[in-house]
């Protein structure tokens, strides 16, 4: 028995012993596999993503140090915790590690629209799932301010809480992205099959029972889906559905309403026709109202000229098409003709694109603006497909036609800005 019990006891020894290596073995494993990972990573931001791009990583990829504007994320985090916090940084690049958090991520319908996939990385090949890469791509229904509607429709416990839009100025032949919040009981309304907007003239139309074709310059209805607005998605406390409404491009200027009507199965409205969600406007090129510019400035350019704002995109792709809108205020007649440069400006200060041209598409010289006019100049910048990716600097300002010398110009303060041009703001080419 002695000697069954001390052989028992050397393999017992030699089990533990073997336990322990295996572990050590695995642990160590494990932390060459997140050396290696947070190497490829590394090398793989190094080759691809620009210094000043923040990277959202776990925390123990985090923890090698790094000069790259990061956003740690806990790799005990969940699905919908990953997503709260990708929704409120949005970090231009995601690397995702393996686990079901991140399986479930990845499956929303918020994360899918946008990141997009780039690349898979294995840090050390030894079979284990690799990292993903991702990047952020900004989606246009997330443009603009939530406005309050609070209606209750038919009667019913369904509330439509509040309508978003990508912008308030209606340009011809662009889209409308409009979102919708919902609260209350979605299956109140299981007779509902359209859902209709439209956009009405604003001062006759707004609110009335029904739509004449002379008064109605856009719509688009929606089915149904089981008495349920299509493409809902979870936004908090709300589900929120999403819609596209295209302008025509011969859109008068004027004032509009943006309605919505939601129609049952016989064609009678759930409560009233033509709900008015907002009221829009195309402005006119050239009035004595002060316009309210997306982004407000005050420049002086010589003595007669002020740029009081304007509008123009934060991010772009190569090979996209942007619109930056101009807003001029006449102080007094102008006497020269001036010629207006749009350039977008790299690092070393050299135009990748330009759109030099009279005002108000070569229609509206500045020999003709009288006193305390405003003028709503528009601008069409193309970027080449092959534009590198980086941070530009969207510059403008006027020059005489003739000679080609540029109006001097200074800011709200008085300071003389160097080569007479105005620089309005960095546009990251993504």
């Amino acid at each position: 028995m002695r000697v069954v019990s001390c052989e028992l006891r050397v393999v017992r020894h030699a089990s533990r012993i073997t336990f322990y290596a295996l572990l050590l073995f695995l642990v160590g494993c494990g932390s060459q596999y997140k050396t290696d990972a947070y190497a490829a990573a590394m090398s793989w931001l190094d080759a691809h993503a620009l210094p000043v791009e923040r990277v959202a990583m776990a925390e123990t990829l985090a923890q090698h140090g790094t000069d790259r504007p990061t956003l740690t994320l806990p790799e005990d985090d969940d699905a919908a915790t990953l997503l709260a916090t990708l929704r409120a940084e949005s970090p231009d690049y995601v690397v995702a590690w393996p686990g079901v958090a991140w399986d479930g991520a990845r499956a929303h319908p918020w994360f899918q629209e946008h990141y997009r996939f780039l690349d898979a990385l294995s840090g050390s090949g030894d079979g284990l799932t690799p990292l993903r890469i991702y990047s952020y791509t900004p989606s246009p229904f997330d443009l603009g301010e939530w406005q309050p509607v609070q209606q209750f429709l038919g009667g019913t416990a369904l509330e439509l809480r509040a309508v978003r839009l990508n912008r308030q100025r209606l340009i011809p032949g662009e889209p409308l992205y409009i979102t919708l919040a919902w609260r209350g009981d979605l299956f109140a309304l299981p007779d509902a099959q359209r859902l209709v907007f439209r956009l009405l003239d604003a001062p006759r139309n707004a609110g009335v029972s029904s739509a004449l074709d002379t008064d109605l310059y856009a719509q688009v209805e929606h089915e149904m889906v089981a008495g349920l607005p299509p493409d809902l998605r979870r936004d908090g406390e709300d589900l929120t559905s999403r819609h596209t409404l295209t302008l025509p491009d011969d859109l008068p200027y004027g004032d509009y309403a943006l309605t919505l009507t939601l129609y049952q199965r016989s064609g009678e409205p759930v409560g009233d026709e033509n709900l008015p969600l907002l009221t829009l406007s195309r402005p006119p090129d050239v009035t004595r109202e002060r316009p309210v510019p997306e982004i407000e400035g005050m420049w002086s350019l010589g003595e007669a000229i002020a740029l009081i704002g304007y509008d123009a995109p934060e991010r772009v792709a190569p090979g996209d098409t942007f619109r930056v809108m101009l807003y001029w205020h006449a102080r007094t007649a102008v006497s020269d003709d001036y010629t207006v440069f749009v350039h977008l400006l790299d690092a070393g200060g050299a135009a990748v694109v330009q759109g030099d041209g009279k005002p108000v598409w070569w229609t509206f010289p500045t020999t003709q603006w009288e006193a305390d006019q405003y003028i709503r100049d528009e601008h069409i910048l193309e970027l080449d497909a092959g534009t590198p990716r980086g941070d530009y600097t969207l510059a403008v300002g006027l020059y005489d036609a003739v000679t080609g010398t540029r109006l001097d110009v200074t800011d709200a303060q008085g300071v003389l800005l160097p080569g007479g041009r105005i620089e309005l703001r960095i546009v990251k080419v993504r």
